[in-house]
């Protein structure tokens, strides 16, 4: 007998790239007072929301989304952030944030919510505690705000997304602070943008993964 042989089916992925400059970092505070005197209400508050962040939350606000930082005071700042531009417009706060530091009560209310299939619209703002091990179903979408750190990590949160018959979808964000002209050469290149672009290129155009690592003397063991 013969078995029929599965038809390949190579997977696909959409992966985007968004790069910002934190504006007005070294403007003239003066100029920036009076052409906010100069703008209605609403406009004052759309020009005073900083650019990346508002490209972050029209991204999220209608998806189920994890949006994922590298450092606990960076996913508080963001949870932050994102509430406070939903309160601004007016929306309802659907956002949601998951630590190591947080109690298990938030952390659980999080969990539930982004697992729960009749919430369709919630976002989680994490670390790596959400990367792996935690049931929360399929999302619509995930963002990096920043490089990961590992092409692991890139592989585990991009992994997180997709969902009926959708591939997975992951939005890189970045936020550097905006170079004086006069400032040297490797001031003025975005490095936190091509170490990102650097770790997709690694597996996409190399499956390059990192070789799990062994702790041949487990010192903390001993130590207990």
């Amino acid at each position: 007998t013969e078995c029929p042989r599965p038809t390949e089916q190579r997977l696909r992925w959409r992966l985007g790239m968004e790069h910002f400059y934190i504006l007005d970092t070294h403007s003239d505070q003066r100029e920036e007072s009076e052409r906010q005197e100069q703008l209605s209400g609403e406009d004052a508050e759309k020009q005073a929301v900083d650019a990346g962040f508002a490209f972050l939350y029209d991204a999220v606000k209608n998806k189920k989304t994890l949006v994922f930082s590298n450092s606990r005071e960076e996913t508080e700042y963001v949870t932050a952030t994102l509430r406070q531009i939903a309160a601004g417009r007016g929306d309802d706060d659907i956002f949601l944030i998951h630590h190591g530091n947080l109690s298990a009560a938030l952390r659980e209310e999080a969990e539930r919510k982004m697992k729960d299939e009749n919430v369709v619209r919630a976002v989680t703002c994490a670390t790596v505690t959400m990367e792996l091990g935690i049931d929360i179903g399929r999302l619509e979408r995930v963002v990096q705000m920043g490089a990961p750190t590992t092409v692991s990590s890139f592989l585990q949160r991009m992994g997180r997304s997709g969902r009926r018959e959708a591939p997975p979808e992951m939005l890189m964000l970045y936020r550097e602070e905006m170079p004086l002209p006069n400032e040297p050469l490797p001031h003025l290149i975005p490095w936190e943008l091509l170490r990102g672009i650097a770790i997709a290129e690694l597996y996409l155009g190399e499956r390059f993964i990192e070789p799990p690592h062994i702790r041949n003397m487990p010192l903390s063991l001993a130590f207990h």
